[in-house]
Protein backbone atom coordinates (compact mmCIF):
# COMPACT_ATOMS: atom_id res chain seq x y z
CA UNK A 1 0.00 0.00 0.00
CA UNK A 2 2.88 2.84 1.46
CA UNK A 3 4.95 1.63 -1.68
CA UNK A 4 2.01 2.45 -4.49
CA UNK A 5 1.44 5.88 -2.94
CA UNK A 6 4.86 6.57 -3.19
CA UNK A 7 4.90 5.48 -6.90
CA UNK A 8 2.29 7.68 -7.67
CA UNK A 9 3.99 11.06 -6.04
CA UNK A 10 6.56 10.55 -7.81
CA UNK A 11 4.49 10.09 -10.68
CA UNK A 12 2.75 13.25 -10.23
CA UNK A 13 6.07 15.14 -9.70
CA UNK A 14 7.34 13.97 -12.99
CA UNK A 15 4.19 15.18 -14.50
CA UNK A 16 4.94 18.62 -12.76
CA UNK A 17 8.14 18.98 -13.71
CA UNK A 18 6.86 17.99 -17.76
CA UNK A 19 4.57 21.03 -17.17
CA UNK A 20 7.61 23.21 -16.34
CA UNK A 21 10.05 22.41 -18.86
CA UNK A 22 7.07 22.89 -21.52
CA UNK A 23 6.05 26.44 -20.09
CA UNK A 24 9.75 27.17 -20.51
CA UNK A 25 10.67 26.15 -23.91
CA UNK A 26 7.19 27.52 -25.21
CA UNK A 27 8.32 30.96 -23.23
CA UNK A 28 11.85 30.59 -25.01
CA UNK A 29 10.03 30.20 -28.63
CA UNK A 30 7.93 33.37 -28.40
CA UNK A 31 10.78 35.53 -27.07
CA UNK A 32 8.66 36.53 -23.62
CA UNK A 33 11.04 34.66 -21.50
CA UNK A 34 13.39 37.05 -19.44
CA UNK A 35 16.94 35.70 -17.94
CA UNK A 36 15.27 36.23 -14.44
CA UNK A 37 12.43 34.19 -15.84
CA UNK A 38 14.22 31.82 -16.67
CA UNK A 39 16.44 31.67 -13.81
CA UNK A 40 13.14 31.60 -11.59
CA UNK A 41 12.34 28.18 -13.96
CA UNK A 42 15.39 26.25 -13.88
CA UNK A 43 15.52 27.29 -9.94
CA UNK A 44 12.04 25.43 -9.20
CA UNK A 45 13.42 22.91 -11.80
CA UNK A 46 16.22 22.08 -9.81
CA UNK A 47 14.78 21.89 -6.33
CA UNK A 48 12.13 19.53 -8.02
CA UNK A 49 14.97 16.99 -9.16
CA UNK A 50 16.35 16.75 -6.10
CA UNK A 51 13.30 16.40 -4.58
CA UNK A 52 12.53 13.93 -6.71
CA UNK A 53 15.99 12.28 -6.84
CA UNK A 54 15.24 12.17 -2.72
CA UNK A 55 11.56 10.48 -2.82
CA UNK A 56 13.18 8.12 -5.67
CA UNK A 57 16.26 7.05 -3.53
CA UNK A 58 13.97 6.69 -0.17
CA UNK A 59 11.92 4.34 -1.88
CA UNK A 60 14.24 2.06 -2.82
CA UNK A 61 15.82 2.03 0.47
CA UNK A 62 12.19 1.15 1.72
CA UNK A 63 11.83 -1.19 -0.87
CA UNK A 64 15.43 -2.97 0.15
CA UNK A 65 14.27 -3.03 3.35
CA UNK A 66 10.99 -4.57 2.89
CA UNK A 67 12.91 -7.15 0.99
CA UNK A 68 15.40 -7.68 3.84
CA UNK A 69 12.42 -8.08 5.82
CA UNK A 70 10.90 -10.54 4.25
CA UNK A 71 13.96 -12.48 3.50
CA UNK A 72 14.00 -12.61 7.39
CA UNK A 73 10.61 -13.90 7.91
CA UNK A 74 10.97 -16.48 4.91
CA UNK A 75 14.01 -17.73 6.71
CA UNK A 76 13.09 -18.06 10.01
CA UNK A 77 9.29 -19.46 9.15
CA UNK A 78 11.56 -22.62 7.06
CA UNK A 79 14.40 -22.91 9.86
CA UNK A 80 11.52 -24.04 12.79
CA UNK A 81 11.53 -27.59 13.32
CA UNK A 82 7.70 -27.27 14.04
CA UNK A 83 5.49 -28.12 10.48
CA UNK A 84 3.64 -24.92 10.10
CA UNK A 85 0.87 -24.78 7.43
CA UNK A 86 -1.04 -21.51 5.99
CA UNK A 87 -4.39 -22.42 5.23
CA UNK A 88 -7.23 -20.34 3.59
CA UNK A 89 -10.84 -19.27 5.39
CA UNK A 90 -12.57 -22.14 3.45
CA UNK A 91 -14.72 -24.88 5.14
CA UNK A 92 -12.67 -27.07 5.48
CA UNK A 93 -9.90 -24.93 5.07
CA UNK A 94 -7.26 -25.43 2.03
CA UNK A 95 -3.01 -25.59 2.36
CA UNK A 96 -1.68 -22.47 0.10
CA UNK A 97 1.97 -22.38 2.04
CA UNK A 98 4.10 -24.68 4.16
CA UNK A 99 7.38 -24.34 5.70
CA UNK A 100 10.30 -26.77 4.99
CA UNK A 101 9.78 -28.69 8.14
CA UNK A 102 6.19 -29.80 7.14
CA UNK A 103 7.45 -31.34 3.72
CA UNK A 104 10.26 -33.17 5.43
CA UNK A 105 7.94 -34.11 8.75
CA UNK A 106 5.26 -35.58 6.59
CA UNK A 107 7.10 -36.62 3.48
CA UNK A 108 5.16 -34.96 1.02
CA UNK A 109 6.87 -33.00 -2.57
CA UNK A 110 5.45 -28.84 -1.92
CA UNK A 111 3.17 -29.33 -4.82
CA UNK A 112 1.26 -32.05 -3.63
CA UNK A 113 0.34 -30.05 -0.15
CA UNK A 114 -0.80 -26.95 -2.21
CA UNK A 115 -4.43 -26.39 -3.07
CA UNK A 116 -5.38 -29.76 -1.02
CA UNK A 117 -7.67 -29.85 2.26
CA UNK A 118 -5.50 -31.12 5.41
CA UNK A 119 -7.41 -34.64 4.62
CA UNK A 120 -4.62 -36.50 4.17
CA UNK A 121 -2.70 -35.55 7.22
CA UNK A 122 -4.91 -37.76 9.38
CA UNK A 123 -4.69 -41.31 9.87
CA UNK A 124 -7.99 -42.36 8.42
CA UNK A 125 -11.84 -41.06 6.85
CA UNK A 126 -13.52 -41.22 10.16
CA UNK A 127 -10.86 -38.97 12.48
CA UNK A 128 -10.72 -36.51 9.43
CA UNK A 129 -14.45 -36.52 9.62
CA UNK A 130 -14.31 -36.03 13.49
CA UNK A 131 -12.19 -32.88 13.13
CA UNK A 132 -14.30 -31.56 10.44
CA UNK A 133 -17.36 -32.03 12.91
CA UNK A 134 -16.01 -31.32 16.10
CA UNK A 135 -12.78 -29.76 16.45
CA UNK A 136 -12.57 -27.08 13.59
CA UNK A 137 -16.41 -26.02 14.48
CA UNK A 138 -14.74 -25.40 17.87
CA UNK A 139 -11.63 -24.06 16.38
CA UNK A 140 -14.23 -21.12 14.77
CA UNK A 141 -16.29 -20.38 17.69
CA UNK A 142 -13.03 -20.27 20.21
CA UNK A 143 -10.91 -18.65 17.05
CA UNK A 144 -8.09 -20.98 18.17
CA UNK A 145 -6.92 -24.20 19.81
CA UNK A 146 -3.30 -24.92 21.18
CA UNK A 147 -1.96 -28.37 22.34
CA UNK A 148 -4.47 -30.32 21.36
CA UNK A 149 -2.81 -34.04 20.55
CA UNK A 150 -3.66 -36.43 17.91
CA UNK A 151 -2.11 -39.26 15.73
CA UNK A 152 -1.04 -38.26 12.19
CA UNK A 153 0.36 -40.33 9.26
CA UNK A 154 3.04 -39.58 6.85
CA UNK A 155 3.13 -40.25 3.16
CA UNK A 156 4.89 -43.32 3.81
CA UNK A 157 1.83 -44.33 6.03
CA UNK A 158 3.87 -43.96 9.56
CA UNK A 159 1.51 -42.99 12.44
CA UNK A 160 2.92 -40.83 14.99
CA UNK A 161 1.89 -38.71 17.97
CA UNK A 162 1.37 -34.86 17.19
CA UNK A 163 0.42 -31.92 19.01
CA UNK A 164 -1.15 -29.07 17.51
CA UNK A 165 -1.86 -25.31 17.65
CA UNK A 166 -4.54 -23.49 14.95
CA UNK A 167 -3.91 -19.54 15.49
CA UNK A 168 -6.04 -17.36 12.50
CA UNK A 169 -4.91 -15.23 10.48
CA UNK A 170 -6.27 -11.49 10.30
CA UNK A 171 -6.03 -8.33 7.98
CA UNK A 172 -4.99 -4.71 8.86
CA UNK A 173 -9.14 -4.80 9.59
CA UNK A 174 -9.53 -7.48 11.66
CA UNK A 175 -11.12 -9.82 9.24
CA UNK A 176 -10.31 -13.18 8.70
CA UNK A 177 -8.28 -14.24 6.00
CA UNK A 178 -7.50 -17.97 6.94
CA UNK A 179 -5.66 -20.28 9.80
CA UNK A 180 -1.82 -20.89 10.83
CA UNK A 181 -1.38 -24.35 12.19
CA UNK A 182 1.45 -25.33 13.77
CA UNK A 183 2.20 -29.25 14.33
CA UNK A 184 4.41 -30.51 16.54
CA UNK A 185 5.66 -34.34 16.14
CA UNK A 186 5.53 -35.26 19.76
CA UNK A 187 7.25 -38.70 19.45
CA UNK A 188 10.80 -38.45 21.51
CA UNK A 189 8.41 -36.75 24.12
CA UNK A 190 5.89 -39.92 24.33
CA UNK A 191 9.21 -42.10 24.35
CA UNK A 192 10.12 -40.32 27.44
CA UNK A 193 6.84 -40.48 29.33
CA UNK A 194 6.60 -43.90 28.71
CA UNK A 195 10.01 -44.31 29.78
CA UNK A 196 9.20 -42.12 33.14
CA UNK A 197 6.73 -43.84 33.58
CA UNK A 198 8.50 -47.69 33.36
CA UNK A 199 11.34 -45.93 35.69
CA UNK A 200 8.73 -44.95 38.43
CA UNK A 201 7.01 -48.57 38.12
CA UNK A 202 10.13 -50.49 38.04
CA UNK A 203 11.65 -48.60 41.09
CA UNK A 204 8.24 -49.51 42.84
CA UNK A 205 8.23 -53.26 42.15
CA UNK A 206 11.75 -52.79 42.46
CA UNK A 207 11.14 -51.96 46.38
CA UNK A 208 8.72 -54.91 46.83
CA UNK A 209 10.90 -57.37 45.12
CA UNK A 210 13.82 -56.96 47.50
CA UNK A 211 11.92 -57.17 49.93
CA UNK A 212 10.52 -60.36 48.74
CA UNK A 213 13.87 -61.87 48.08
CA UNK A 214 15.00 -61.31 51.50
CA UNK A 215 11.70 -62.87 53.13
CA UNK A 216 12.39 -65.80 50.84
CA UNK A 217 16.10 -66.25 50.38
CA UNK A 218 17.03 -67.58 54.11
CA UNK A 219 14.18 -70.24 54.11
CA UNK A 220 14.66 -71.58 50.42
CA UNK A 221 18.21 -71.93 51.70
CA UNK A 222 17.23 -74.20 54.61
CA UNK A 223 14.56 -76.26 52.50
CA UNK A 224 17.41 -76.58 49.57
CA UNK A 225 20.18 -77.28 51.89
CA UNK A 226 17.84 -80.38 54.16
CA UNK A 227 16.62 -82.01 50.84
CA UNK A 228 20.50 -82.37 49.25
CA UNK A 229 20.74 -84.03 52.65
CA UNK A 230 17.87 -85.91 52.30
CA UNK A 231 18.69 -87.08 49.35
CA UNK A 232 22.08 -88.46 50.81
CA UNK A 233 20.56 -90.03 53.93
CA UNK A 234 18.27 -91.93 51.39
CA UNK A 235 21.56 -92.85 49.58
CA UNK A 236 23.24 -94.31 52.58
CA UNK A 237 19.91 -96.14 54.15
CA UNK A 238 19.54 -98.09 50.44
CA UNK A 239 23.12 -99.02 50.69
CA UNK A 240 22.47 -100.09 53.98
CA UNK A 241 19.66 -102.09 53.16
CA UNK A 242 21.30 -103.99 50.11
CA UNK A 243 24.40 -105.05 52.07
CA UNK A 244 22.11 -106.25 55.10
CA UNK A 245 20.36 -108.64 52.54
CA UNK A 246 23.61 -109.97 51.23
CA UNK A 247 25.00 -110.92 54.55
CA UNK A 248 21.70 -112.86 55.62
CA UNK A 249 22.42 -114.63 52.22
CA UNK A 250 25.85 -115.04 52.16
CA UNK A 251 26.08 -116.03 55.83
CA UNK A 252 22.77 -117.30 57.25
CA UNK A 253 21.76 -121.36 56.20
CA UNK A 254 18.65 -121.72 57.67
CA UNK A 255 16.70 -121.00 54.73
CA UNK A 256 13.63 -120.10 56.58
CA UNK A 257 15.20 -116.96 57.92
CA UNK A 258 15.99 -115.53 54.73
CA UNK A 259 12.77 -116.39 52.98
CA UNK A 260 10.82 -114.34 56.50
CA UNK A 261 13.30 -111.83 55.66
CA UNK A 262 12.45 -111.38 51.82
CA UNK A 263 9.26 -111.35 53.10
CA UNK A 264 9.64 -108.48 55.16
CA UNK A 265 11.32 -106.40 52.18
CA UNK A 266 8.77 -107.39 50.22
CA UNK A 267 5.83 -106.30 52.39
CA UNK A 268 7.71 -103.19 53.27
CA UNK A 269 8.06 -102.50 49.39
CA UNK A 270 11.65 -101.36 50.45
CA UNK A 271 12.86 -100.88 46.85
CA UNK A 272 10.02 -98.92 45.98
CA UNK A 273 9.98 -96.68 48.86
CA UNK A 274 14.00 -95.90 47.98
CA UNK A 275 13.36 -95.60 44.55
CA UNK A 276 10.25 -92.93 45.64
CA UNK A 277 12.35 -91.28 47.83
CA UNK A 278 15.02 -90.28 45.62
CA UNK A 279 12.82 -88.89 42.75
CA UNK A 280 10.26 -87.09 45.12
CA UNK A 281 13.32 -85.35 47.11
CA UNK A 282 15.25 -84.90 43.42
CA UNK A 283 12.16 -83.32 41.70
CA UNK A 284 12.06 -81.36 45.46
CA UNK A 285 15.70 -79.60 44.96
CA UNK A 286 14.96 -78.93 41.11
CA UNK A 287 11.53 -76.93 42.41
CA UNK A 288 14.21 -75.13 45.18
CA UNK A 289 16.36 -74.23 42.38
CA UNK A 290 14.17 -72.72 40.22
CA UNK A 291 12.51 -70.33 43.66
CA UNK A 292 16.54 -69.83 44.34
CA UNK A 293 17.01 -68.62 40.61
CA UNK A 294 13.45 -66.45 41.06
CA UNK A 295 15.42 -64.82 44.30
CA UNK A 296 17.92 -64.38 42.35
CA UNK A 297 16.33 -62.50 40.12
CA UNK A 298 14.72 -60.15 42.05
CA UNK A 299 17.94 -59.67 43.80
CA UNK A 300 20.07 -58.84 40.42
CA UNK A 301 16.43 -56.64 39.45
CA UNK A 302 16.24 -55.06 43.26
CA UNK A 303 19.87 -54.29 43.12
CA UNK A 304 20.99 -50.68 43.60
CA UNK A 305 24.69 -50.66 43.40
CA UNK A 306 26.28 -48.82 40.43
CA UNK A 307 27.90 -50.52 37.64
CA UNK A 308 31.23 -51.88 37.77
CA UNK A 309 32.57 -49.23 34.58
CA UNK A 310 35.87 -50.59 32.05
CA UNK A 311 36.33 -49.85 29.10
CA UNK A 312 35.21 -52.57 26.57
CA UNK A 313 34.65 -53.67 23.61
CA UNK A 314 30.60 -54.40 22.67
CA UNK A 315 31.08 -56.71 19.49
CA UNK A 316 33.77 -58.82 21.96
CA UNK A 317 31.20 -59.13 24.33
CA UNK A 318 28.35 -59.90 21.80
CA UNK A 319 30.70 -62.43 20.87
CA UNK A 320 31.27 -63.72 23.93
CA UNK A 321 27.73 -64.05 24.70
CA UNK A 322 27.11 -65.97 21.87
CA UNK A 323 29.54 -68.68 22.85
CA UNK A 324 27.92 -69.22 26.00
CA UNK A 325 24.25 -69.01 24.83
CA UNK A 326 25.65 -70.95 21.66
CA UNK A 327 24.02 -74.88 21.91
CA UNK A 328 20.46 -73.49 22.58
CA UNK A 329 20.72 -71.57 19.09
CA UNK A 330 22.36 -73.65 16.91
CA UNK A 331 19.91 -76.05 16.30
CA UNK A 332 17.14 -73.56 15.58
CA UNK A 333 18.27 -70.06 14.22
CA UNK A 334 21.21 -69.02 11.71
CA UNK A 335 22.98 -66.08 13.62
CA UNK A 336 24.05 -63.14 10.76
CA UNK A 337 26.36 -60.39 12.67
CA UNK A 338 26.88 -57.15 10.98
CA UNK A 339 29.63 -55.40 13.29
CA UNK A 340 30.36 -52.02 12.65
CA UNK A 341 33.92 -50.43 13.29
CA UNK A 342 32.79 -49.31 16.86
CA UNK A 343 34.78 -47.28 19.53
CA UNK A 344 35.58 -48.87 22.86
CA UNK A 345 33.15 -47.85 25.72
CA UNK A 346 32.85 -47.32 29.44
CA UNK A 347 30.53 -49.56 30.77
CA UNK A 348 29.82 -52.82 32.85
CA UNK A 349 30.31 -55.11 30.27
CA UNK A 350 29.52 -58.07 32.56
CA UNK A 351 25.85 -56.60 33.18
CA UNK A 352 25.39 -56.23 29.36
CA UNK A 353 26.18 -59.70 28.35
CA UNK A 354 23.21 -60.66 30.67
CA UNK A 355 21.19 -58.05 28.38
CA UNK A 356 22.08 -59.88 25.39
CA UNK A 357 21.67 -63.07 26.65
CA UNK A 358 18.43 -62.25 28.10
CA UNK A 359 17.42 -60.87 24.67
CA UNK A 360 19.24 -63.65 22.55
CA UNK A 361 17.63 -66.21 24.13
CA UNK A 362 13.84 -64.58 24.00
CA UNK A 363 14.59 -64.87 20.34
CA UNK A 364 15.65 -68.07 19.90
CA UNK A 365 12.58 -69.19 21.95
CA UNK A 366 10.48 -67.07 19.79
CA UNK A 367 10.98 -69.50 16.83
CA UNK A 368 8.73 -71.98 15.65
CA UNK A 369 11.00 -74.21 13.79
CA UNK A 370 13.72 -72.63 12.25
CA UNK A 371 14.44 -68.78 11.58
CA UNK A 372 17.37 -66.12 11.67
CA UNK A 373 18.66 -64.03 14.40
CA UNK A 374 20.65 -60.81 12.86
CA UNK A 375 22.78 -58.72 15.08
CA UNK A 376 24.29 -55.26 14.22
CA UNK A 377 25.95 -52.47 15.51
CA UNK A 378 27.18 -48.99 14.34
CA UNK A 379 27.67 -45.69 15.61
CA UNK A 380 25.01 -43.17 15.23
CA UNK A 381 24.94 -39.27 17.23
CA UNK A 382 27.19 -39.88 19.53
CA UNK A 383 25.56 -43.49 20.28
CA UNK A 384 26.94 -46.72 20.26
CA UNK A 385 23.46 -49.06 18.42
CA UNK A 386 23.24 -52.56 18.71
CA UNK A 387 20.13 -54.14 17.56
CA UNK A 388 19.29 -57.72 17.72
CA UNK A 389 16.14 -58.99 15.35
CA UNK A 390 14.48 -61.98 14.88
CA UNK A 391 12.47 -63.63 12.39
CA UNK A 392 10.03 -65.18 15.17
CA UNK A 393 6.26 -65.45 15.58
CA UNK A 394 6.59 -61.77 17.17
CA UNK A 395 4.06 -59.68 19.47
CA UNK A 396 1.03 -58.52 19.55
CA UNK A 397 1.14 -54.93 19.54
CA UNK A 398 -1.01 -54.85 22.21
CA UNK A 399 1.82 -56.32 24.41
CA UNK A 400 4.84 -54.68 23.19
CA UNK A 401 4.49 -52.63 26.00
CA UNK A 402 4.11 -54.63 28.86
CA UNK A 403 7.42 -56.77 27.65
CA UNK A 404 9.85 -54.40 30.02
CA UNK A 405 6.98 -54.52 32.74
CA UNK A 406 8.22 -57.03 36.14
CA UNK A 407 6.75 -60.77 36.19
CA UNK A 408 5.60 -60.59 32.68
CA UNK A 409 6.05 -63.10 30.30
CA UNK A 410 4.31 -65.54 27.65
CA UNK A 411 5.85 -68.20 28.20
CA UNK A 412 4.66 -71.40 29.38
CA UNK A 413 4.37 -71.57 33.22
CA UNK A 414 7.48 -72.85 34.85
CA UNK A 415 9.64 -71.60 31.82
CA UNK A 416 10.26 -67.94 32.77
CA UNK A 417 10.30 -65.93 35.74
CA UNK A 418 9.16 -62.45 33.51
CA UNK A 419 12.34 -60.92 35.06
CA UNK A 420 15.06 -61.21 32.29
CA UNK A 421 13.97 -57.88 30.00
CA UNK A 422 12.97 -56.18 33.41
CA UNK A 423 16.67 -56.25 34.57
CA UNK A 424 18.00 -55.89 31.15
CA UNK A 425 15.58 -52.36 31.05
CA UNK A 426 17.43 -51.35 34.35
CA UNK A 427 20.92 -52.62 33.22
CA UNK A 428 20.81 -50.14 29.97
CA UNK A 429 18.95 -47.20 32.33
CA UNK A 430 22.23 -47.52 34.90
CA UNK A 431 24.14 -46.83 31.16
CA UNK A 432 22.02 -43.71 30.75
CA UNK A 433 21.39 -45.98 27.99
CA UNK A 434 17.91 -46.51 25.78
CA UNK A 435 16.38 -49.90 24.87
CA UNK A 436 13.10 -50.17 22.80
CA UNK A 437 11.22 -53.13 20.94
CA UNK A 438 9.52 -52.96 17.61
CA UNK A 439 7.48 -55.99 16.14
CA UNK A 440 5.41 -57.79 14.26
CA UNK A 441 3.11 -60.82 14.43
CA UNK A 442 4.33 -63.53 12.02
CA UNK A 443 7.30 -61.67 11.08
CA UNK A 444 9.48 -61.16 14.50
CA UNK A 445 10.91 -58.64 16.80
CA UNK A 446 13.92 -56.23 16.82
CA UNK A 447 15.24 -55.09 20.11
CA UNK A 448 17.09 -51.41 19.40
CA UNK A 449 20.05 -50.60 22.73
CA UNK A 450 21.51 -47.40 22.51
CA UNK A 451 24.32 -46.46 24.55
CA UNK A 452 26.09 -43.15 24.91
CA UNK A 453 29.71 -42.67 23.46
CA UNK A 454 31.83 -41.73 26.61
CA UNK A 455 35.18 -40.33 27.37
CA UNK A 456 36.93 -41.62 30.40
CA UNK A 457 37.20 -39.01 33.31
Amino acid sequence: MGNNKLKDKIELLEVKLKHLENDYFLAKEENEVSSGKYLEILSEQTKNNKKLQQEIAERKKTEKELRKSKQLIEKTFNSLNDAIFILNATTPPIAIDCNHAALEMFGYRREEIFENTPEFLFISDSSFEEFKKHLYPAVVRKGFFSHFEFEMKRKNGTIFPTENFIIPLKDELGNQTGWVSVIRDITERKQMEQMLIQSEKMASIGTLAAGVAHEINNPIGYIYNNLKILLKYNEKNKNFYTNIQELIEEHTKEKIIIEKFMKLKEDADIDYLFNDISSATEESIEGAEKVIKIVSDLKSFARKEKPKMEIADINKGIEKTLNIVWNELKYKSEVVKEFGDILEIECDIKRLEQVFVNILVNAVQAIENRGVIKIKTFTKNNFIVIRISDTGKGIPKENVGKIFDAFYTTKEPGKGTGLGLSISYKIIQEHDGTIDVESEVGKGTTFTIKLPVKKPD
